[in-house]
């Protein structure tokens, strides 16, 4: 299963990867990720929590690849990858080399306490682009509280 949500107010693209993904499922998916997309004319980051994926086709690389291409045309800064156990890693870095220019920022973690943080330091310094490793020192740093993020779920199934 393939989720996709938005957080606009943070200019989040949120995906994850859930039990079995298909090539079909993202391919279906593809329209309303460019959909979401038009929620971010000056440019987003997004979270990507691999962190319960069982498996994923090999045929899922191809619209992967065009997932990257399409995100970067909409102005992608920087990516968060949740990634919990490394022998599930399906070939992102890989994959973004061919597709993604060098100025994205990537950042793959393990957990997605790790990830939510690292993404909030991201989403929360934007317009310094200063990066924080956690939520923590964003807020000893600038003394603001981020607070609750919310998202808008659409839902992907095979």
């Amino acid at each position: 299963m393939f989720l996709a949500t938005t957080n606009p107010a943070r200019r989040l693209l949120y995906l994850n990867y859930l039990d079995r993904v298909t090539a079909a499922e993202l391919e279906r998916g593809y329209p309303e990720v460019e959909a979401l997309l038009a929620q971010f004319p000056d440019g987003f980051d997004m979270l990507a929590d691999l962190g319960r994926l069982e498996s994923m086709d090999i045929d899922c690389e191809e619209i992967i690849g065009k997932t990257m291409e399409m995100m970067e045309r909409h102005g992608l800064e920087r990516v968060v990858r949740v990634i919990a156990d490394p022998t599930k890693d399906i070939g992102l870095k890989i994959i973004g080399l061919f597709h993604y220019s060098k100025k994205i920022r990537i950042v793959t973690c393990q957990t997605m306490a790790e990830g939510g943080a690292g993404a909030e330091a991201v989403i929360f310094n934007h317009e310094t682009h200063e990066t924080h490793e956690t939520h923590e020192t964003h807020e000893r740093s600038t003394g603001q509280n981020p607070g609750k993020i919310v998202f808008v779920v659409r839902v992907f199934r095979g």
